[in-house]
């Protein structure tokens, strides 16, 4: 049987360089409101440039050239040296009062975390962050992490979040990447991933309790 797994490690190139994409950092920021529990939210943005492909229309399938998308990271830190990593698009204000529209009516609707984008880009993306958080572990040895994978739409309902096709996806490749360093535990109730630092969690045991309550925590 062919090991998709590899095809998309194959596909996405990991070898691929955050700061081939204008990667920029924006800011940190300290916590705003009292629920908020991080010590300190970096912000970073990157473009992936204009690409050429495919779009069906009416009268066919024709070539078309992408516009290129602005992409927004948000790296949380927290005590114990854990950091949540999230990534979207930067998306223009007609696609939220449409995605609104949708969700008042009761009707399955997208935000900027489920939006799709082409299956290669959205590889490309994840080899971008394991770029950064191959950087992170550089700067902090003993770093961990925490991420969601979101569903492909959004009903509204609790089932949105159990075990989605990102997740898996996520968790197959960033395991593959950061095995030999960190432990992958999943939360299939948050749709969320914890990679614990190994040698961390022989000082401390209580880190995936402590990672699990800031994927809980998120959640409302």
């Amino acid at each position: 049987m062919v090991n998709i797994r590899n095809i998309i490690l194959n596909e996405i190139e990991l070898t691929t360089k955050k700061d081939d994409y204008n990667w920029r950092y924006v800011q940190s920021d300290n916590p705003k409101q009292k629920k908020d529990k991080y010590v300190r939210k970096h912000i970073f943005t990157f473009i992936v440039p204009p690409r050429k492909g495919t779009k069906k229309t009416k009268d066919g399938v024709r070539e078309v050239t992408f516009s290129p998308i602005k992409y927004i990271v948000h790296s949380e830190e927290y005590e114990n040296n854990f950091y949540l990593v999230s990534f979207f698009p930067k998306l223009n204000k007609d696609f939220y009062v449409k995605q609104s529209k949708l969700q008042s009516r009761g009707q399955s609707y997208d935000d900027e975390y489920t939006y799709r984008v082409n299956e290669k880009l959205a590889y490309k993306v994840l080899g971008i962050m394991v770029d950064y958080m191959n950087e992170v572990i550089e700067l902090n040895p003993k770093a961990s992490f925490g991420y969601y994978g979101a569903p492909d739409k959004k009903s509204g309902e609790v089932n949105d979040l159990f075990n989605t096709q990102r997740l898996r996806v996520y968790n197959g490749i960033l395991n593959d990447q950061f095995k030999p360093t960190h432990k992958l535990r999943t939360k299939d109730e948050y749709s969320g991933s914890l990679l614990l630092n190994r040698a961390e969690l022989k000082v401390n045991p209580n880190l995936e309790e402590y990672g699990t309550y800031i994927l809980r925590s998120h959640l409302g």
